[in-house]
């Protein structure tokens, strides 16, 4: 069924509805779905908040207008909670496959193709990285987000140490490269230590490095 709420006070909407929209009111609207929503085009003027339901109930967020323009809350639980060298964020959808291209493994993108990054490669230390998130760039490659780390993992893990680009094809290490003609480039850090060793990252690729000489 459909529900439409133009104007009003203390709107909230929480419904199986197919189609629901809410415009106007005083104070604080809220509106929720409990599956997917999809928007072609969509405008958000004022401040924003995107978080999980579970986030909003339990800390009363769902009464209180967001602090800065727009608060993007990331749910522990939604964090610990990936599988295995799974990850999300933002991601692309472009490039070639290279010859050593592999899910779960960090990509950098060489004229046009994704390859194993390397420490040792100083022919491209500036250029984009990511990680492989399927076989294919097509299943996405993440530039930027939340990951869990499983395999290949050659560190032991410690949440909020920093990680950099590894000389081992394809990896990262949570020591910086020291090796002349080598170079050093931060790409996030450990946030959450699970068993396994496992580890949740944040992945955020600096776009400056260091060749050591």
């Amino acid at each position: 069924f459909e529900v439409d709420i133009i104007g009003g006070k203390n709107n909230v909407l929480r419904s199986e509805a197919n189609y629901s929209v809410i415009l106007g009111g005083g104070v604080p609207i809220t509106g929720s779905t409990p599956s997917t929503a999809y928007m072609t085009n969509s405008q958000t003027m004022g401040k924003a908040r995107i978080a999980s339901h579970n986030y909003l109930s339990t800390n009363g967020l769902h009464n209180q207008s967001p602090i800065t323009a727009l608060d993007v809350v990331h749910e522990t639980t939604n964090l610990t909670g990936m599988a295995d060298n799974t990850g999300g964020g933002e991601i692309v959808r472009f490039g070639i496959a290279g010859g050593d291209y592999a899910k779960g493994y960090l990509v950098q993108l060489q004229n046009n193709n994704w390859v194993k990054a390397d420490a040792a490669d100083v022919s491209y230390q500036g250029n984009m990285l990511g990680i492989a998130l399927g076989g294919t760039p097509e299943e996405g490659i993440l530039i930027r987000g939340h990951y869990t780390l499983s395999t290949p993992i050659s560190f032991s893990p410690s949440a909020g140490n920093p990680l950099y680009v590894s000389a081992t094809d394809g990896q990262m290490t949570d020591t910086p490269p020291s090796t002349v003609s080598q170079y050093v480039r931060a790409i996030g850090y450990q946030e959450i230590v699970k068993e396994g060793p496992k580890v949740v990252i944040y992945f955020n690729p600096d776009s400056t490095y260091i060749t050591l000489q």
